[in-house]
């Protein structure tokens, strides 16, 4: 994903919510941090699987959750 996408922006608003935005996805990700290894690893999967967000269904238009564990919530 990294050579895909060029990160604007990380926000921390709290301890535990962390969102970055990059240029290329129409939507916000959100982090954690008691588990962001497994989280980007989460991020990773999703991105080969659904081709690089294109094919996400739904569609993400406002965020991708990835703190929730193995199921991201996509709004």
């Amino acid at each position: 994903m990294a050579g895909h996408v060029t990160v604007s922006e990380i926000a921390a608003p709290h301890e535990d919510h962390i969102r970055m935005y990059c240029d290329e996805l129409p939507f916000e990700i959100r982090w954690g941090r008691r588990d962001f290894v497994n989280e980007a690893h989460r991020l990773d999967l999703i991105w080969r699987e659904t081709g690089h967000m294109e094919r996400v269904d739904p569609p993400c238009q406002e965020y991708l959750d990835l703190r929730f564990g193995n199921e991201p919530v996509c709004r």
